[in-house]
């Protein structure tokens, strides 16, 4: 089961940085302060940001691994090795003896929170 990003969340992201870019690029033509240029800097990292992050799986959840993609970082836990399952103030923590995944739900697709629930309640990891 694959469980993708926030897509409402990711949308903001992109007005943010098309925001940056227009006010950032909007001020070399303007008597504006010459400091709101890095705006147009920091508005193209966000919009990159969102096309990378668009359709990238952000957890995947198999029968033996449940694979976490970070932005430049996998985390792997093989569920047999699971020594603790938390879930707390909207937070599914998952540790093993070496490697501790957090997967915060406010970043998870909506249609895919039941799926997710599902998948530890059926774990019957406490």
């Amino acid at each position: 089961m694959k469980i993708l990003h926030n897509q409402s969340q990711l949308k903001r992201v992109l007005y943010i940085g098309i925001g940056n870019v227009i006010i950032g690029f909007g001020s070399l033509f303007t008597t504006a302060s010459q400091y709101l240029v890095g705006l147009g800097g920091l508005g193209l990292v966000f919009i990159v940001q969102y096309f990378y992050t668009k359709n990238r799986v952000m957890v995947e959840l198999t029968l033996d691994f449940i694979v976490f993609n970070g932005l430049f970082k996998k985390k792997t836990i093989c569920v047999h090795e699971i020594t603790a399952y938390r879930y707390f103030a909207g937070d599914h923590t998952v540790t093993s003896k070496d490697t501790t995944i957090v997967i915060d739900t406010n970043l998870v697709d909506k249609a895919t929170l039941d799926e997710l629930k599902g998948y530890f309640d059926s774990l019957q990891l406490k």
